[in-house]
């Protein structure tokens, strides 16, 4: 008998084997789809976590030489619609918006830094090198002032619209100087004096009164003190007075750009070392400045004149912001006295750095301008 041979292969087993393999090849492509569409939405987060960082951008008014000042302008900008926050300037100020202009005095690095509203921040630097370094040789002449006579050598004279006059001290350096800063027992730091120093290291100088102050009126009855040749002496003040009125003066008399206050016993000190200079031993001399037991109004004597400044040496002593400190604290406060006096003969004027009450009213005083930081 003939048996026919059955096929491990018929149609059935091939339609079963295909569906399998087709199901698999369906699964596999959705597996590679499924895993290709997360890693699409993985990449679109990641991008749409990464913020824009902020791009700040410093340009300078000009690059020409010998200038005074030059203005930075920092400008910001972000990618994002946020937008930016604030640009911190070079003095630590933080300004709000995108746009900011600094001016710049002198030679050297700025920094500038900026916040995106999206919390980024950036930094950037610039440096300027075209600023004219200033000399104690080129004194700065106020807005409202003129030039009237002397070089910086011989003294170096200024005058405001109403004629009121004071001198250039150069100090090369840019530091004032004492003869009392080793000395504990005296005191001549406060802002008024630091401002002074300030304006003094940056302009290589300051102005000090021609004149021992002389007391006047402004029309709403003001008292101010001024500057001016042939004037009595302001005498009948106490130091509070002195300084108040000093450091008004610039106020009253409507300066501009410049300060005024009570002459301090640095600056004092540095004037007298100036003038040796110029007059070897002026400072330890005996025969200069009024010391005829009577006071003659400012500027009388020609001989009492030095460096273009008058009575310094004579007339009458002067205030200062110099203070005494007392150890016996039910003692008044006491403050410092320099320059002669008409009824003190002999005495030279580097001696006369006398302590005394502030209350009392017998002295006169002197203020000096510097140029405003």
């Amino acid at each position: 008998m003939y048996y026919k041979k059955k096929s491990f292969f018929n149609k059935y087993v091939i339609m079963g084997i295909t569906a399998v393999v087709l199901i698999a090849v369906i699964s596999l492509v959705l597996v590679l789809i499924n895993s290709a569409k997360v890693s699409h939405e993985k990449e679109q987060q990641v991008a749409v976590d990464v913020k824009p960082e902020p791009v700040l951008t410093l340009t300078l008014s000009t690059e020409e030489p010998n200038q005074t000042s030059v203005k930075i302008t920092a400008t910001a900008t972000v990618a994002d619609k946020e937008g930016i926050n604030t640009i911190t300037d070079p003095e630590g100020k933080e300004i709000s918006g995108a746009t900011v202009e600094y001016t710049a005095t002198k030679n050297g690095e700025y920094t500038f830094s900026t916040y995106a509203k999206n919390g980024k921040f950036a930094e950037s630097k610039i440096k300027v090198t075209n600023i004219k370094e200033r000399t104690a040789d080129e004194p700065y002449i106020p807005e409202g002032f003129k030039h009237t006579e002397g070089t910086v050598v011989e003294g170096f004279v200024i005058q405001d619209q109403n004629k009121n006059e004071f001198v250039w001290v150069p100090v090369p350096s840019g530091q004032l100087m004492s003869d009392n800063i080793q000395n504990t027992k005296y005191n001549d730091r406060s802002t008024v004096v630091n401002e002074l120093q300030n304006s003094v290291a940056k302009y290589k100088g300051y102005y000090i009164a021609r004149y021992e102050g002389a007391q006047a009126k402004t029309q709403d009855g003001t008292e101010v003190v001024i500057t001016m040749k042939g004037l009595m002496p302001w005498t009948n003040v106490n130091y509070e007075t002195a300084q108040r009125v000093s450091s008004e003066m610039y106020k009253e008399l409507k300066y501009k750009d410049v300060k005024t206050s009570l002459m301090s016993g640095f600056a004092w000190y540095t004037a007298l070392q100036w003038i040796d200079q110029r007059v070897p031993l002026f400072s330890s001399s005996t025969d200069r400045g009024n010391y005829s037991g009577q006071i003659y109004p400012t500027g009388t004597f020609k001989s009492d004149s030095v460096n273009n400044i008058f009575d310094l040496a004579g007339n009458v002593r002067e205030w200062t912001t110099e203070q005494y400190l007392e150890t016996d604290s039910s003692r008044e406060e006491q403050r410092v006295l320099r320059g002669g006096s008409a009824s003190v003969p002999n005495t030279p004027i580097k001696g006369t750095v006398q302590p005394v009450s502030s209350k009392d009213v017998t002295w006169g005083f002197r203020p000096v301008l510097y140029k405003e930081n």
